[in-house]
């Protein structure tokens, strides 16, 4: 099967530097255009799944994708953001995590999830997605979250999880493809937004889907 990412366009929090976790944030102007570019890049495609985180900067990404696709958008709760908690709509720079118990993967934000948490969840993600899909030749879509992408990136390299700060944080609606094949993973295209810096004015071409 082939596995294809992609993070959201920007968000009213990215724009702001606010901790988003899983508050419901809009896109940006910006993070429109950017949607309807990834959309044009990727229109020519053919997915046979169309998964999505259900927050609206996810899914309205996801659904300026499927204009040109027309499929059945799959919306699943684990593809959600990490859970931020209490600090949650806070200035990044007001993050102090030297304030939390326990070791990196372990400490969480009051009332949010800690990394390790948030890996089970997404780790389970993949692998049901693994097990149902995995001796097809479907192309399989995921629209979701930077940190999200990490921890698919990390499971599906098979990447200890205090490792995983070794990959690269994705940009907004950066691709990525990747050919998984009996069980070996291999990057086609590692994030890469080319039809993002590409583009200098927007494109007026493809409609906004709400």
């Amino acid at each position: 099967m082939n596995i294809y990412l992609v993070r959201h366009g920007e968000s009213t929090s990215n724009r702001d530097a606010l901790i988003q976790g899983q508050s419901d944030t809009q896109l940006t102007i910006l993070g429109k255009e950017q949607a309807k570019l990834i959309a044009k890049r990727l229109k020519n495609f053919k997915f046979d799944y169309i998964y999505s985180s259900p927050l609206k900067r996810a899914k309205k990404t996801a659904n300026q994708i499927n204009y040109y696709q027309n499929k059945n958008l799959i919306l699943d709760d684990r593809l959600m953001n990490i859970h931020r908690g209490k600090w949650t709509g806070k200035k990044k720079s007001e993050m102090d995590f030297s304030t939390l118990q326990g070791t990196n993967l372990e400490r969480r934000t009051p009332g949010g999830e800690s990394m390790i948490e948030f890996d089970k969840r997404v780790s389970e993600f993949i692998d049901d997605l693994i097990k149902k899909h995995k001796d097809s030749k479907d192309n399989i879509l995921i629209v979701s979250h930077s940190g999200v992408t990490k921890m698919l990136l990390k499971n599906i390299f098979d990447i200890k999880l205090n490792k995983s700060n070794k990959i690269k944080k994705s940009h907004n609606c950066a691709f990525y493809h990747i050919d998984y094949t009996k069980d070996k993973a291999e990057y086609i295209i590692d994030n890469c937004n080319k039809h993002i810096t590409e583009s200098n004015k927007l494109n007026n071409e493809h409609k906004e889907v709400e």
